[in-house]
């Protein structure tokens, strides 16, 4: 709706993303008092939805981003989907390109102030 619009301007997340034309706020996470944590998904193209999970201070200014989903409809070649915890967050990223698909799976942790930190990746096939 319109209040969706407003963040979306106060975020200026046209500026971090000059190719997207709409942007929709998908939900609020609570992971602290001193930031504020939403998803945002955004589609580039006709073929690609994105899904961002981005930090900002009281002042609407961007503290960190982290993609934790990815659809792509033309050749659904690879998908991103995520877990998104109290105390971290598993990204898993995978791969349908060759004939046996492989998962990379990512975990972030948050910073106090609201900044991602990569503690772990590990790369598999699967089965």
């Amino acid at each position: 709706g319109s209040t969706n619009q407003l963040l979306v301007k106060k975020l200026d997340l046209g500026k971090l993303y000059p190719s997207v034309e709409n942007f929709w706020i998908n939900y609020q996470v609570d992971f602290s008092k001193k930031f504020t944590s939403i998803v945002v998904s955004y589609q580039k193209g006709e073929h690609e939805l994105f899904t961002t999970l981005i930090n900002f201070d009281h002042q609407y200014k961007i503290i960190d981003k982290l993609d934790i989903a990815y659809d792509e409809i033309a050749e659904s070649a690879f998908q991103k989907i995520s877990i998104i915890h109290k105390d971290r967050i598993v990204v898993e990223s995978w791969d349908y390109m060759n004939e046996t698909p492989t998962k990379e799976t990512s975990i972030y942790t948050l910073t106090d102030n609201g900044k991602f930190v990569k503690k772990e990746d590990k790369k598999s096939v699967a089965n």
